[in-house]
């Protein structure tokens, strides 16, 4: 009898979590009225808590400031991959300083079951997006133009966005940053942050690029702020494979444990109370166009360009291949030496390609997967993309 009891149970348990799952809804918001919500704070507002609601934003200016309420739901653009779409669905204001507060807000045990992705948070008097030592998962975001920090005690993933025209970039963030482009901050980029901090671009900030509690630095490119590139007073943060060039002060500056990094042409000196590195080297690395904040390293045998292209320079970054031999590099395309880049596109598919072995003279028209050969291989691929249109007005297409 206890054993039937106990099966009772168990199903009932089943049956209920099945129909949780089950519950999760949809929700659309559009500031015009056309769907559910007019505002993403009423959707929030609706939404049930632990059941993994969507709310679907469309395209616009929502001018407003929103708390995700401790609850497990995914709040999400048209499309978080367009740069369009992030560009024009915007919580805040176009404008600096003119929503009053933070804009979104993470205070109540929030986890990375709640997201925020595909948006623009511009515009608070206070900072972009405060989470109170919560951990939610932030993906493809501009958080950008906040009178005060771009993020506030963010301890969950964020990843593939970028911090801009803020106070600072990041303060007092716990969490792991991966893909971030942190730049142009009226002072500091991150800021007493306990955090690990990979592939990422920390550039032009109007103080030190990292100024550091406990963090790992892996695969980043530190470059242009006008102050250390890296300071750490603890002694505590570890840096691997990453580029830190042209820095008004230091290149790092406190005892940094360091190795197969290249500090180069940084002002003051490359190194202050940090031992260099037994593989750090220290040579130009050859950006595309520094100027124009485009980090990827020059390659005779290919280098990203932009939408789906690559172009081949007449010289090579001494960076390509400079990495750990340990790291992973699975990600690099080919040619790659069996060996990372340093810098923010280490071991991604916009890595530069090696020069060690046979590699491309020039791409030719019609090598669709840019392995130097035309043939059956991009045929299939054209084929399967036969009359797929990917203009911002499908009403353009033919």
């Amino acid at each position: 009898m206890k054993g039937l009891t106990r099966f009772g149970c168990v199903l009932a348990v089943g049956v209920f979590v099945l129909s949780a799952v089950s519950s999760a809804d949809t929700y659309i918001v559009d500031p015009n009225g056309f769907a559910d919500f007019t505002t993403i704070q009423d959707a929030i507002d609706d939404a049930s808590i632990g059941t993994g609601d969507i709310i679907q934003v469309v395209e616009g200016e929502y001018n407003e400031i929103i708390d995700f309420s401790g609850k497990a739901i995914t709040i999400t653009s048209a499309d978080p991959q367009s740069k369009t779409v992030v560009a024009n669905t915007i919580i805040g204001d176009v404008l600096p300083d003119t929503i009053s507060g933070n804009i979104v807000t993470f205070t109540t045990s929030e986890t990375a079951a709640s997201v925020l992705t595909g948006f623009t948070v511009s515009g608070g008097t206070g900072r972009g997006i405060s989470c109170n030592h919560t951990t939610p998962t932030i993906t493809n975001c501009v958080i950008k133009d906040n009178a005060s920090v771009g993020m506030y005690q963010c301890d969950g993933l964020v990843q593939d966005c970028i911090i801009r025209n803020n106070s600072a970039g990041l303060s007092a963030c716990n969490g792991e940053f991966i893909g971030c482009v942190i730049s142009n901050n009226a002072s500091y980029g991150l800021y007493n942050c306990e955090c690990d901090i990979d592939n990422s671009v920390i550039s032009r900030n109007g103080n030190d690029g990292i100024r550091a509690k406990v963090t790992v630095i892996t695969n980043c490119t530190i470059v242009n702020n006008a102050g250390d590139g890296v300071y750490d007073s603890y002694g505590t943060s570890s840096m691997f494979n990453s580029i830190i060039v042209d820095n008004t002060d230091y290149g790092v500056n406190g005892d940094v444990y360091l190795d197969y990094n290249n500090l180069w042409n940084n002002v003051t000196a490359d190194y202050n109370g940090a031992t260099p590195g037994a593989n750090d080297i220290s040579a130009d690395p050859l950006f595309a166009d520094a100027v124009a904040d485009d980090y990827h390293l020059k390659s005779e045998a290919g280098r990203w360009a932009g939408f789906n292209s690559w172009v081949t320079d007449d010289v090579t970054s001494p960076c390509i291949d400079a990495g750990d031999p340990a790291s992973d590099r699975s990600n690099e395309p080919a040619p790659n030496g069996d060996l990372i880049n340093q810098g923010a596109y280490g071991n991604t598919d916009q890595a530069s390609r090696s020069t060690s072995g046979a590699y491309c003279l020039e791409f030719v028209p019609g090598d669709v997967n840019f392995d130097c050969v035309v043939n059956f291989t991009d045929l299939a691929i054209m084929a399967g993309n036969w009359l797929e249109c990917n203009l911002s007005d499908p009403g353009q297409c033919p």
